[in-house]
């Protein structure tokens, strides 16, 4: 929340808050407070407490608590936790008018259906999102994994290693291995078995 208010993501908002499950609540409280620290102007925040699974009862509620942040003023959402990938679906199941700028904590529950093009770009185009890992793609350019790469691709020039897209599309998923490789012998201290340099 800290970074996003150095971007200007809260200046001049009024922001409601919305979890979408129950099992959210602390994650909702711990953004709440954060908020709160910053000076945001929090006037909404809502729990999409439907029961899981029951899809029909969730986009009712996320209706709901739509019209009643779009009734107070709200014009930036943060979405908490499944309210990243919830807050969309729903605005997009009602096929709502009301589409204000949005946070969303949980780019990893997110990035599914991104990929799997199930939220359509209209619901996705006012948001925002941080992560503290970096996606494939970009863990694919780091320097440690191009270094890995190509020992890799010294060592066995026949075999097929396909670098990530952005956002990762097809079966082709050959990188995994070289970004394993790297990542797990970057954070180890080198075995007598195993080439330092990797």
């Amino acid at each position: 929340m800290t970074a996003l208010a150095r971007h200007g993501v809260f200046k001049g908002t009024k922001v409601g808050v919305f979890a979408g499950q129950v099992t959210d609540q602390h994650e909702l409280g711990v953004v709440l407070r954060a908020l709160k620290e910053l000076h945001v102007d929090v006037v909404e925040s809502a729990v999409d407490s439907a029961p899981t699974g029951d899809q029909s009862a969730t986009n009712q509620d996320e209706a709901t608590i739509a019209q009643r942040f779009q009734a107070s003023g709200v014009d930036e959402v943060v979405a908490v936790g499944t309210g990243s990938l919830q807050w969309s679906s729903g605005l997009q199941a009602e096929q709502s008018t009301y589409d204000p700028p949005w946070v969303a904590t949980n780019a990893g529950t997110l990035n599914t259906a991104v990929i799997a093009s199930s939220i359509t770009p209209r619901y996705l185009k006012n948001l925002v999102t941080a992560s503290p890992v970096l996606d494939n793609y970009q863990t694919w350019h780091q320097p440690a994994d191009q270094r890995c790469s190509r020992i890799v691709r010294a060592a066995y020039p026949n075999d097929k290693i396909t670098p990530p897209t952005e956002p990762i599309t097809g079966s082709d998923q050959s990188f995994y291995a070289i970004q394993d490789a790297s990542d797990n012998l970057a954070s180890s201290p080198p075995s007598p078995r195993m080439p330092a340099r990797i």
